[in-house]
């Protein structure tokens, strides 16, 4: 399964501020992946949609097994009455960006080149659920998400982030991995908000990732595990600092 690189609702919301008025979102059939590229042209396009100008991408691929083309879609628009435009490639650096070029990004844990790319922070979200409490037993309480199998999973490893909590943005770090110190656990994800007191169990919680600090390892013990976790939260505190006089 393709992962997913952007959430529904912050899709909805780009498009929103781009000034798009009306969005249809179409669920994925059987039958609507056995559409031939003229029957998405003249059922779905035009019956349906009435189009009269569709825009594509310079790759873009339709209809049944992806027969269809950028060149097959502006012959079919000549034939049912709509104009096409295909936008050219966007390079940075040279590299064409795509989802596949970010997803990869993404799987490495190259967080900060991800965000040239993608023109955003990376984020993915979830429930707080309860975890083992070894985090505030040393002194560093994290909220805790499952990985959201939707979407693409950053290398394990410590991230400087930020966390949205009911569209605030709060200071953070966050591990990614199966905590092999404490013992083998299925890959989840735990944020520690810098400066920030309060219960979050059961809330809807966003983590962005900003910058990768370290690979996730194995430490002798938790004392180890604790002084690492000191050290990687005064890091994050000036990369934090940093962007904010940056951002004045």
């Amino acid at each position: 399964m393709v992962k997913n690189i952007i959430y529904c609702d912050e899709k909805v919301a780009i498009l929103e501020a781009m000034g798009v008025d009306y969005l249809f979102s179409l669920d994925y059939t059987m039958e609507f992946g056995a559409m031939t590229p003229q029957q998405f042209s003249s059922e779905l396009l035009v019956k349906t949609f009435r189009a009269r100008h569709v825009v594509c991408g310079f790759n873009y691929r339709y209809g049944y097994k992806a027969e269809g083309d950028s060149r097959m879609l502006i012959q079919q628009g000549c034939i049912l009455g709509f104009d096409v435009s295909v936008m050219d490639p966007v390079s940075i650096d040279g590299s064409v960006v795509s989802s596949t070029l970010i997803r990869g990004l993404i799987a490495q844990g190259e967080m900060e080149e991800c965000s040239r790319y993608l023109g955003r922070n990376y984020a993915i979200g979830g429930r707080v659920i309860e975890g083992n409490h070894i985090g505030r037993t040393i002194g560093f309480p994290t909220c805790n998400i499952t990985v959201d199998e939707t979407m693409v999973a950053p290398a394990n490893g410590v991230y400087v982030t930020n966390c949205r909590v009911d569209g605030q943005l709060h200071p953070s770090i966050t591990n990614v991995g199966s905590k092999p110190t404490i013992g083998m656990y299925h890959k989840n994800v735990e944020t520690h908000l810098l400066d920030f007191s309060g219960n979050l169990y059961g809330r809807e919680i966003r983590v962005e990732f900003l910058k990768k600090l370290r690979d996730e390892r194995k430490f002798e013990n938790v004392e180890a595990l604790a002084e690492e976790i000191q050290r990687n939260c005064r890091t994050a505190r000036e990369y934090h600092g940093m962007l904010k006089k940056q951002s004045v």
